[in-house]
């Protein structure tokens, strides 16, 4: 066994705990273990911890050859979204992540995501292979985000472990300056993916319309947010994500509209709507062709076009 293999494997990974197993089930498995594990336990100053290891080492005998397999790292925090940007890399249609003209040859249908705003500086500082990006739920491209997602960011890979964590959300904020903000920024263990990716939380949104015919409603606008308090809302999939997402019928909560504002010269109503998790506000606002019921667009009885869409807070 030539453990000078196995320093060259481990030498560019920062690593505080370790595991070792053995392929195949020889005689003197555990004597190949324990040696494995004291060289690695002197040479390195690391800890030998089965439940939590940074890095795991296979030895496989027949090939005399060393597997490392790499702990990833895991970053929770929370962000916002000041620009019309998708929260992860969406792989282009038409090559499905391959590369052509379509896309510019990067295999991606976005060139920037909160994603990419978050890994690049990331990636520098922990010196990973790459990222996967789990969020608390998502917002459409053209809705901004002021009322701080949570996510956790995977790091594959990762050859430096020690960070601070205060001055990566400095770089991150620098660097994504003016389109994404992230706060609250810290390591976590691998149950934060879990979560974070399956917390439902009540949403506040605000949202600015455009109605089509402003005097038909003037009169019954005053009753609004009376009608759509707690109110339950048949919603099917919205004809938009069709293509991606199976047709189903969801009973969604609506629990206030407050109207902030109404224009009757510039045709603009702005309301503060706060909903279920899960519900579609778009639609809840259009009524999408009758696939949401009942909507505000089928009280005020005449066109709604939403024209912009903000999250402003999280329950």
């Amino acid at each position: 066994m030539d453990l000078n293999k196995l320093v060259h494997r481990l030498i560019e990974y920062e690593f505080h705990t370790f595991v070792v197993g053995v392929k195949d089930n020889p005689e003197n498995k555990e004597d190949i273990k324990n040696t494995i594990r004291k060289f690695v336990e002197t040479h390195f100053n690391v800890k030998y911890d089965p439940k939590n290891p940074d890095i795991t080492i296979i030895y496989d005998i027949g090939k005399d050859s060393f597997e490392v397999i790499i702990r990833p790292l895991y970053l929770y925090g929370k962000y916002n979204k000041y620009v019309k940007i998708p929260q992860s890399k969406w792989p282009c249609r038409v090559c499905k992540g391959r590369g052509c003209e379509r896309c510019n040859f990067t295999g991606k249908m976005y060139q920037e995501t909160v994603e990419d705003l978050i890994a690049k500086p990331v990636l520098e500082v922990t010196q990973g292979e790459r990222t996967r990006f789990h969020g608390a739920g998502r917002e459409d491209i053209d809705v901004l985000c002021y009322g701080w997602r949570e996510f956790v960011i995977e790091v594959v890979n990762p050859k430096i472990r020690t960070i601070d964590v205060k001055e990566l959300e400095r770089k991150i904020n620098e660097f994504a300056r003016n389109k994404i903000e992230v706060r609250e920024l810290r390591i976590v263990d691998k149950s934060w993916v879990r979560k974070v990716k399956e917390s439902r939380k009540n949403k506040v949104y605000r949202v600015f319309i455009e109605v089509d015919d402003p005097d038909r409603v003037k009169d019954k606008i005053k009753d609004l947010e009376k009608i759509f308090k707690d109110r339950v809302i048949e919603q099917k999939t919205p004809k938009r994500v069709l293509h991606r997402r199976s047709n189903k019928l969801r009973n969604r909560k609506i629990f206030w509209v407050k109207i902030i504002k109404f224009d009757e010269g510039t045709k603009r109503l702005v309301l503060d709507i706060k909903a279920e998790a899960g519900a579609y506000i778009k639609e809840f606002v259009t009524g999408d062709e009758g696939r949401t019921r009942p909507s505000i667009q089928d009280y005020l009885k005449t066109k709604l076009k939403v024209e912009e869409m903000w999250v402003i807070s999280f329950e």
